[in-house]
């Protein structure tokens, strides 16, 4: 059972690259429609906590690895961000319903990687990323959660469907 859901993990996971070099190849804005996000709260959901928060932590490394896009700061940041993404999605999914679990990891997420750009900004000084992600973040971070709030949804729900779940999702809170 373990080896399905690895397997299941390391397919979303290349979904989530494939998808990310499509959207670059076609001059998209990547950073709107961010597929890794997708996938590792699609992970998270279908997967459990522990598979979505490592694959929230694996993605941005593999990322890194085949675009070569990311800085070191911003990688640690996007780790942080997409594992408490992974993390949060699958946890709060056990108790309450999909859309309160999807905007409470996607909340979580967005809090942990502006938390991390204040602590660099303070810290270490770099103002200069601070204005780059920031203004960054606000204003294609609404558009990007909405996508995924609508998108999340009918994913899940569709693999459900087909796969035919041991638990009455329409039970919960």
């Amino acid at each position: 059972m373990k080896s399905k859901r690895l397997i299941k993990g390391g397919l979303l996971l290349g979904l989530g690259l494939v998808v990310a070099y499509l959207l670059k190849l076609g001059g998209l804005a990547i950073d709107i429609f961010f597929p890794i996000e997708i996938t590792v709260l699609l992970a998270g959901f279908l997967l459990g906590p522990s598979y979505g928060g490592f694959l929230g932590v694996l993605a941005p490394l593999v990322s890194l690895l085949i675009f070569k896009d990311l800085t070191v700061p911003l990688l640690l940041l996007l780790i942080c961000k997409l594992g408490v993404y992974g993390l949060l999605s699958g946890m709060i999914y056990r108790e309450f319903n999909l859309l309160s679990s999807l905007i409470s990891a996607i909340t979580g997420g967005r809090i942990v990687f502006l938390s991390g750009l204040w602590i660099a900004t303070n810290l270490f000084k770099i103002e200069e990323l601070m204005n780059l992600i920031s203004k960054k973040t606000l204003l294609t971070g609404f558009y990007s959660a909405l996508i995924q709030i609508v998108l999340i949804p009918v994913i899940v729900g569709v693999i459900n469907k087909k796969s035919s779940p041991k638990v009455d999702y329409k039970l919960r809170v």
